[in-house]
């Protein structure tokens, strides 16, 4: 194994298996990405968004970098679920910047030692959750998806910015829309048509109607000839263009 005394087991109220606990100003969904001895995390609420940075080794709080002040911004906050937040994009990071985005559309460079190199507002998604995609660095581009809309109205689009500066470098639309990882559950807030994740997903498609086909076998086990309970617990719906 390329390390070796690396905890099997943690419990955080007992501490065991932690080597150190630091709070977080602000809440976040992202993940907390690592470079060297530094540990970069973001955290956003209605008003605020923030980037942080913690030594590795002692969870020591070195800098918060905010996102504030930037031309564009939008003044109107986006309405976001509790499962979302403000700050669920996980920040990217290469040896001399790091990168983050949140949920209005704003994104921000630092260098690790806190001072801020850039920042643009690229605008409030049109979705009910706010941007939420993490971000990716590839050589010397941040790729940036900014999936949105409804598929075929030409919103989304795939943006790479030059990490040095912000400006873009080039973006593609793409014909997709936005969708959570609940889009199979029947009580998801999404619902989309068959014809249209037939066209843009088709290997998807391919994977719930088999998903379907399963479960509604196992309906059929519990309830035989229950055609109404069938047509209720269907993750598609019959009849669905």
């Amino acid at each position: 194994a390329a390390f070796s005394g690396i905890p099997t087991a943690w419990d955080g109220p007992s501490g065991k298996g932690i080597a150190w606990k630091s709070p977080v100003p602000l809440p976040g969904k992202s993940s907390p990405v690592l470079w060297g001895d530094k540990v970069f995390l973001t955290g956003g609420d209605e008003n605020k968004r923030e980037v942080y940075c913690y030594s590795a080794s002692d969870g020591k709080l070195l800098w918060t970098g905010e996102v504030t002040g930037i031309e564009g911004s939008p003044a109107e906050v986006p309405e976001v679920g509790e499962d979302t937040g403000y700050a669920a994009p996980t920040p990217a990071c290469d040896a001399q910047r790091v990168y983050a985005i949140f949920a209005n559309g704003d994104v921000a460079c630092f260098d690790h030692s806190g001072k801020r190199l850039w920042a643009r507002a690229l605008g409030l998604p049109d979705n009910i959750y706010g941007h939420a995609a993490s971000l990716l660095v590839w050589q010397d581009l941040l790729i940036v998806p900014m999936d949105q809309g409804a598929g075929d109205d030409g919103k989304s689009k795939l943006r790479a910015l030059r990490c040095s500066t912000g400006e873009t470098a080039w973006e593609v639309t793409r014909q997709t829309f936005a969708y959570t990882n609940h889009t199979l559950l029947p009580e998801a807030l999404e619902r989309w048509s068959v014809a249209l994740f037939s066209r843009l997903l088709p290997r998807l498609t391919e994977v719930i109607f088999e998903i379907n086909r399963r479960f509604l076998k196992q309906v059929e086990v519990r309830w035989p000839g229950d055609a109404d309970m069938r047509r209720r617990l269907s993750i598609v719906e019959e009849g669905d263009q």
